[in-house]
């Protein structure tokens, strides 16, 4: 069942896009595969990716939007050389420390995961059409999330999973903590609770980014109806890590925004960031976590873990050299999870992978920066430091949790239209110079005493 299901997916994608281009087959049919079908069972191919519906619209989209000529030129920013950087240096990581075939399979599951979907957004999704189009499907996934995360936070856990299994798309796993602070913890279609609330996240920015770009009023009630849903979805997934990305980046964006001064200087301001979270972690690295009593509350557990696993995987991870020590890494320390995108990337890919990754945000900084120099639309402006708080949240979150699940793809899709944002070219219109009226002389009136 699940293969025809991508195989309608793809057939359907490719129809859009030769149809109605790559833009809207991207917004249309991959975005609803991504959100809710990224647990559907994969099918094997030979000598392509493993395929399951969002990869299946993918293909759909790429042929078809090349048949169709959609793909045109963009104007190439340092920032879309990393993206191609990073999925060499995984391909090539994968090659070096397994095999050929593990590189060419990291190469395409990589590009389809991270490269696809960042350069079809950088190409396709400018014209306002497409952003509305791409509004409706945000908001209607998000209202349907956040029901059945409302459900399975207080009645019926992984009722989502239950229902991919009755249809025989897949058996995804019902893993991750089930319950905190009395209540269930929401998943959804997503893989994880953390990934729920990353993901609500990335949405939430990504309806704000294309609603200011668009020319949609925010205050129009299905807007706003969307936005409360991914963030009611988002809270039920009762996830520490995500709330602290959505904290960081509520408090990136009113500090740029409101401040001047933090926006002259918002390079060095992420560069800070990234130097203040080396300090930490190179701290907690050094030093064995403390015996955890009995009576510790959820935080100081979930603190616990974290720290724990800095402290085992540090010496892997600073020993990975440029290439970093791919599955070999499994062998080397004896963790379930490293639940910290940093280290399993220096681990896994190594340290080449790893500065790419330190490198985006500033590189994403840097073109905002630029951006706010010049004189502009309000709404580009806005949505500039929207994508631009939303990637730096992200990013910080990543700290306690591996890179990877749905909000991978959602987050190069924010990114790129973070990018598109600082690239508009409307341009607000200098105010004409005020002219005095011109003098002209007129000859009084007579008066009755003349």
């Amino acid at each position: 069942m699940s293969g025809a299901v991508s195989a309608a997916f793809f057939a359907v994608a490719l129809l859009v896009a030769f149809w109605r281009g790559a833009g809207t087959s991207f917004v249309v049919i991959y975005l609803p595969a991504l959100l809710l079908l990224s647990k559907t069972a994969v099918v094997g191919l030979p000598l392509v990716p493993d395929v399951n519906a969002p990869f299946a619209a993918l293909y759909g989209i790429l042929i078809g939007g090349a048949l169709k000529g959609s793909f045109g030129r963009i104007r190439w920013t340092a920032l879309d050389a990393v993206v191609v950087l990073v999925v060499l240096s995984y391909a090539v990581s994968a090659t070096l420390t397994a095999w050929s075939w593990t590189g060419v399979s990291t190469l395409g599951h990589t590009g389809l995961a991270l490269a696809a979907p960042y350069f079809i957004t950088r190409i396709c999704l400018e014209s306002r059409d497409t952003q509305r189009r791409a509004l409706w499907v945000l908001v209607a996934v998000g209202l349907f999330v956040a029901l059945v995360a409302l459900v399975e936070m207080r009645l019926w856990p992984f009722t989502y999973n239950a229902w991919i299994r009755g249809l025989a798309l897949g058996d995804p796993e019902d893993g991750g903590a089930g319950r905190r602070y009395g209540f269930f913890r929401s998943m959804v279609s997503f893989d994880h609770p953390i990934d729920l609330g990353l993901s609500a996240g990335l949405c939430f920015a990504a309806i704000c980014v294309l609603a200011l770009r668009s020319g949609t009023a925010m205050r129009r009630r299905w807007i706003r109806g969307g936005l409360g849903a991914w963030a009611l979805a988002a809270m039920t997934g009762i996830s520490f890590t995500s709330l602290m990305g959505w904290a960081v980046a509520l408090a990136f964006y009113f500090g740029i925004s409101r401040l001047r001064v933090v926006q002259r200087s918002l390079t060095a301001g992420v560069m800070a960031i990234i130097a203040i979270g080396l300090i930490f972690t190179i701290s907690i690295a050094s030093t064995a976590p403390a015996p955890l009593a009995e009576d510790a509350s959820e935080i100081e557990r979930s603190y616990y873990v974290r720290h724990f696993i800095v402290y085992e995987a540090w010496s892997a991870a600073t020993t990975a050299g440029l290439f970093g020590w791919g599955e070999r890494v499994t062998s080397m320390i004896d963790l379930r999870s490293v639940d910290n995108a940093y280290l399993l990337i220096a681990m896994n890919y190594g340290w080449i992978a790893l500065s790419l990754w330190l490198l985006f945000p500033v590189l994403l900084a840097r073109l905002a920066a630029r951006s706010l120099r010049r004189r502009r639309r309000r709404a580009d402006t806005g949505a500039t430091l929207i994508g631009l708080s939303a990637v730096v949240g992200t990013m910080v979150a990543m700290f306690t949790v591996w890179f990877g699940f749905v909000y991978q793809s959602l987050f190069m899709i924010v990114a790129a239209l973070t990018v598109n944002a600082t690239q508009a070219r409307v341009r607000v219109a200098a105010p004409a110079p005020r002219r005095e009226p011109a003098f002209t002389p007129t000859l009084a009136r007579p008066t009755a005493l003349q």
